[in-house]
């Protein structure tokens, strides 16, 4: 019987010093302009704040964001600005969406000159070919929007869809605790783990979430490194969506975005969702959020903590890249960050993880996820 560790988050009580500094230093601007409980009211569902994490965050993904069966076509556009490790803007484009349906989509993002579009119809996906793009641009536009995108990078997955399906929500419990600078006040949730589940990104987030409406404020990654606060939400179609978006690494800004378009769409024109002139056919592989896939999980393999590691003190987290196949297995997998201690434990064990088959139209695609393996010293050892 091989003994491994389980991998666990950070705890509250370090997890909320981390988020009480970066409410203290961040969000005067969202307490300042936070749409007022009685305004949001007017179009959107009153609702008491539920004592309970798991309610609480179901109410939330049900308020917040774009997406619903109920829910009547739109167009929204807003405008980014991106920032390179200095702090300095780098780079300036929008992101605008055209919604109707599971298959009527179509999204444009402007990045400087460079221009993508991705267009889903009845015929499937199509898009601008990407091969003619700089490699630059390329990753950025990967960052920032394609049709599903990492849980805390993505401009559409913030405005759209900030908080995990709810069929995904119902199979953990969470955690909630409260959070005050000043006059805001705020219950930040966050999943519990399961025997059977992996360390990964969705299980770790934090989500803070406003009393009076359930608005999400904030996002933080389960290492503290990257955070997302919401700001200025107003009511729409019965939902509560941001219009200011600031995305935080290591408290230093690296995108803000705004929302200058939301509107309904009104009577549906075909012609808005034709496929632009050069379109392919969508690449056969999406970028999906680690949330999604932590559901889809089959099989996992604990990676083991090193021994010199543990006995050092050593901890940190490795984020892998990975392309998982049609069937589900791990087609390949290297590291993006991560202390060198930990990235070939991390490997060895994450290249043997299995998933369920991801459908896109009724049909298995590849998946490029993205994977956090925390590790942290104080874990209880789990055997497998």
């Amino acid at each position: 019987m091989r003994k491994t560790i389980f991998v666990k988050p950070l705890s509250w009580r370090i997890g909320l010093v981390c988020l009480i500094a970066l409410v203290i230093t961040h969000l005067p601007g969202l307490a300042q302009n936070a749409t007022p409980a009685a305004t949001v009211a007017k179009d959107a569902p009153a609702a008491t704040m539920p004592s309970d994490p798991k309610e609480l965050i179901l109410l939330a993904a049900k308020i917040n964001g774009l997406t619903g069966d109920d829910m009547k076509p739109w167009h929204l556009k807003a405008s980014y600005t991106l920032y390179d490790d200095n702090g300095k803007e780098s780079d300036r484009g929008t992101f605008e969406e055209s919604w109707a349906g599971e298959k009527l989509d179509k999204q444009v993002l402007t990045l400087g000159e460079a221009t993508w579009t991705e267009t889903i119809d009845s015929h499937g996906a199509f898009e601008t070919d990407r091969k003619t793009l700089p490699a630059a641009l390329e990753s950025k536009i990967s960052l920032l929007s394609s049709f599903r995108t990492p849980f805390l990078s993505s401009i559409r997955t913030q405005f759209v869809s900030p908080l995990p399906a709810e069929s995904e929500l119902r199979k953990f419990e969470f955690t909630s605790k409260d959070l005050q600078s000043g006059t805001l006040k705020l219950k930040c949730v966050r999943a519990n783990y399961l025997p059977q589940t992996m360390p990964l990104d969705f299980f770790n987030e934090f989500f803070c979430m406003s009393p009076e409406f359930q608005s999400l404020r904030i996002v933080v990654s389960s290492d503290f490194r990257d955070q997302v606060l919401r700001n200025d939400p107003k009511p729409f179609e019965g939902r509560s969506i941001t219009h200011e978006l600031q995305f935080l690494r290591n408290g230093k800004p690296r995108m803000k975005a705004s929302l200058e378009i939301l509107e309904d769409i009104g009577a549906v024109r075909m012609e808005d969702f034709t496929p632009r002139p050069g379109s392919v056919p969508a690449q056969n592989s999406i970028t999906i959020a680690p949330g999604i896939m932590t559901g889809m999980l089959l099989k996992g393999v604990q990676p083991e903590y090193p021994l010199y590691a543990k006995s050092a003190g050593i901890q940190g987290t490795v984020i892998l890249q990975a392309k998982i196949s049609k069937a589900g297995h791990i087609e390949d997998l290297h590291v993006i960050s991560g202390p060198a201690e930990f990235q070939q434990a991390s490997l060895d064990a994450v290249k043997k993880w299995v998933y369920r088959p991801y459908l896109l139209n009724g049909e298995p695609v590849e998946v490029m996820t993205t994977i956090n393996v925390i590790f942290a010293l104080g874990n209880t050892p789990f055997r497998k």
